[in-house]
């Protein structure tokens, strides 16, 4: 019995040292930091502040958007110096949901028609340029 003492204890101390090692394990492993926030994303916008100065207008007028289904077109009228509203741009439209016609109930998937007012809160910061925004649908000429 005195021989296996020895072993005893040298299988002991081996099991010692690994729980000790795998105790350590975690303060041995190789720390990596956070993920870094994501930057802030800035758009250029020197070409649409030339294209605006061209056409004699600045940025925040007062903006106008005149859509048409049909011609799958979308224009923004901006107001002017001497308070009337003109032609800043035209703009393709690729893609809108549901058809011709009005919006008759949400979850129809059409694109609302008439006459909304986007104040300033409706706009998406998150977006580019504020180009998402929410719109008051129905308006009371809707609801009708």
């Amino acid at each position: 019995m005195a021989e296996r003492k020895p072993i005893e204890a040298i299988l002991i101390g081996l099991a010692l040292l690994a729980v000790l090692a795998l105790g350590l394990y975690p303060l041995m492993a190789p720390v990596t930091p956070p993920p870094a926030a994501p930057a802030p994303i800035i758009y250029d916008r020197t070409q649409l502040l030339a294209d605006l100065d061209a056409a004699g207008f600045t940025l925040g007028d007062p903006a106008f958007i005149r859509i048409f289904k049909r011609e799958r077109r979308l224009e923004v009228w901006l107001q002017n110096a001497d308070g009337r509203f003109a032609l800043f741009r035209p703009y393709d439209i690729c893609y809108f949901s549901g058809g011709l016609g009005p919006k008759l109930r949400e979850g129809d998937r059409q694109a609302p028609e008439g006459f909304y007012r986007v104040a300033l809160p409706q706009l998406n910061p998150k977006s580019r340029h504020h180009l998402a925004f929410i719109s008051a649908f129905p308006t009371p000429s809707t609801r009708a």
